[in-house]
């Protein structure tokens, strides 16, 4: 259910545009080029999205889907990067995965790392000259919104309420007794340059 409301608000955001969904399988996005990492029905260029770089133009596609991708790929920040790459300003990335307190992120024997709302987070660009945080990651990228998505059921709506109140508190107390399903992040490419990152110094110590 949820995933068919989020392909339809995709869809009708992006009915005209360039979008591609990297390590699509067999549900690739509708009108979508799909990527991946094997031949099969629905894959338009075959690539490791491990091999960098892709084999896909700077500035070339207004949107990205990166569904259940994340967790399989050996280098996240390149992955951010090849993805910040080939949108075009203004551009969106989809990022969706299994939440940590989710059962199918740990029972894939394939998956490399386990995902919480401050994960992505963590490894792009503050968007102050100032108060800036480089500790993590510096992908020049911004983050337009974080959803945790839930199953049916009542402990499942309970878990949706507490989430929705106070997702941090939420994942320490009760993610566990009350599980998300996935999460999802909305991310965006600066209209301006990489350039204005380029002013920062590197390896930058955490500011309190």
């Amino acid at each position: 259910m949820v995933e068919a409301v989020l392909t339809k608000k995709l869809n009708d955001a992006f009915a005209d545009a360039v979008v591609v969904d990297l390590g699509c399988g067999g549900r690739k996005f509708p009108g979508a080029f799909g990527v991946d990492i094997v031949e099969g029905e629905g894959i338009d260029i075959v690539h490791n999205l491990d091999e960098f770089p892709w084999s896909m133009h700077d500035d070339s596609c207004d949107m990205v889907i990166a569904s259940h991708i994340v967790e399989h790929v050996g280098d996240l920040l390149r992955f951010l990067e090849e993805c910040r790459r080939i949108l075009r300003p203004d551009g969106t990335l989809v990022i969706r995965c299994p939440h940590f307190s989710c059962r199918g992120s740990f029972r894939h024997p394939f998956h490399l790392r386990h995902m919480c709302y401050d994960s992505i987070g963590l490894l792009l660009c503050k968007q102050s000259l100032i108060n800036y945080d480089l500790s993590y990651g510096e992908v020049a990228l911004d983050l337009a919104a974080t959803t945790l998505a839930f199953r049916s059921g009542l402990r499942s709506q309970i878990g949706r309420f507490l989430a929705n109140r106070n997702p941090k508190s939420y994942e320490q107390y009760w993610s566990r007794i009350l599980p998300a399903h996935e999460i999802c992040w909305v991310l965006k490419k600066p209209v301006y340059t990489q350039d204005i990152y380029d002013l920062l110094p590197k390896n930058c110590t955490r500011q309190n």
